[in-house]
C-alpha cells in the first residue's frame, strides 16, 4: 500500500509534469491556431483581390447599361465580403477560446494537485481526501467539455453554474438541464449576449471595409457567399439549444 509521503511525491511529480509538458504543448497549439487565423485572413484578402480584378470590367459594363443594378451589386458584394471575414474570425475565436479554456483547465488541475499534496497528513491512516470545491471544479470542467459544441448552452451554464446544486442522486449535468428546462429564458439571455459579441466583432470588420471607395466595384461575384455566411452566423439559436436538452 502506497504511503502518504509517496502519494504526495507522486502528486507533486504529476503537477510538475503537467507544468513542464502539458502547458507548453497547449501554448504551442494556441500559437498555431492564431497563425492559422492570420493565414486564412491573408488568403481571404488575396481572394478578394483576385476576384476584384476578374470582375472589374464586368462591373463597368453593367454600370453603363444599368447603373441602378450596378449600385445594388456593389453593396451586396461588400456585405458578402464582410460576412466572409466575420465567418473566418468567428471560427478562429472559437478555436482560440477552446485553447485558452484548455490551458486554464490544466492550470486549475495542477493547482488542485498541489493543494491535495500539501493537505495530506501522515498520522495513522488519516486520508488526505479531496475537498468538495475540487470535486465541483472537476465536474464543471467535464460539463463544459460536453457543452463545447453548443455555445449557447455553454454560455447559459456559465451564467447559472453558481445556482446549480448537485447531490449523490443528481449529477451536475442533470441539475443544469433541469434548470434550463424550468427557466428557458436563460437560453434567450445567453443567446442575446453571444449575438451582441458577434455583432461587435462584425462591426469592427465593417469599419475596416469602410475605407473601400464607393466606385471600386470589387467582389461582385461574391453574392453567392451571402447566403452561406448567413447560415453559418445563425446556425445556433435558443430554440436549437433548447432542443438539445435531453428532457
Amino acid at each position: 500500500m502506497t504511503s502518504i509521503p509517496q502519494q504526495r511525491a507522486q502528486l507533486r511529480a504529476e503537477a510538475k509534469r503537467r507544468q513542464t509538458e502539458t502547458i507548453p504543448r497547449l501554448k504551442a497549439e494556441l500559437k498555431r491556431t492564431r497563425g492559422r487565423q492570420q493565414q486564412r485572413l491573408k488568403a481571404a484578402r488575396a481572394r478578394c483581390k483576385r476576384e476584384a480584378s476578374k470582375t472589374q470590367q464586368e462591373i463597368a459594363d453593367a454600370r453603363a447599361k444599368l447603373r441602378g443594378w450596378s449600385q445594388a451589386t456593389r453593396e451586396k458584394a461588400r456585405n458578402a465580403c464582410r460576412l466572409l471575414k466575420a465567418n473566418i474570425r468567428e471560427e478562429a475565436l472559437e478555436e482560440i477560446d477552446a485553447a485558452l479554456q484548455a490551458i486554464e483547465a490544466q492550470r486549475s488541475q495542477i493547482e488542485a494537485l498541489r493543494k491535495r499534496a500539501a493537505g495530506m497528513r501522515d498520522p495513522r491512516g488519516q486520508p488526505g481526501g479531496r475537498r468538495s470545491a475540487e470535486r465541483r471544479a472537476e465536474r464543471e470542467h467535464e460539463l463544459r467539455s460536453e457543452l463545447d459544441g453548443d455555445p449557447i448552452l455553454l454560455a447559459a451554464f456559465e451564467r447559472v453554474k453558481n445556482k446549480l446544486r448537485a447531490s449523490e442522486h443528481l449529477t451536475l449535468r442533470e441539475a443544469f438541464y433541469e434548470y434550463v428546462h424550468s427557466h428557458p429564458e436563460v437560453l434567450r439571455e445567453a443567446s442575446a449576449v453571444l449575438e451582441a459579441r458577434w455583432a461587435a466583432e462584425a462591426e469592427q470588420l465593417l469599419g475596416r471595409l469602410a475605407e473601400v471607395p464607393e466606385d471600386d466595384g470589387r467582389l461582385a461575384d461574391y453574392l453567392a457567399d451571402v447566403d452561406a455566411a448567413d447560415r453559418h452566423l445563425t446556425r445556433w439559436s435558443p430554440q436549437g439549444s433548447a432542443e438539445a436538452v435531453p428532457f
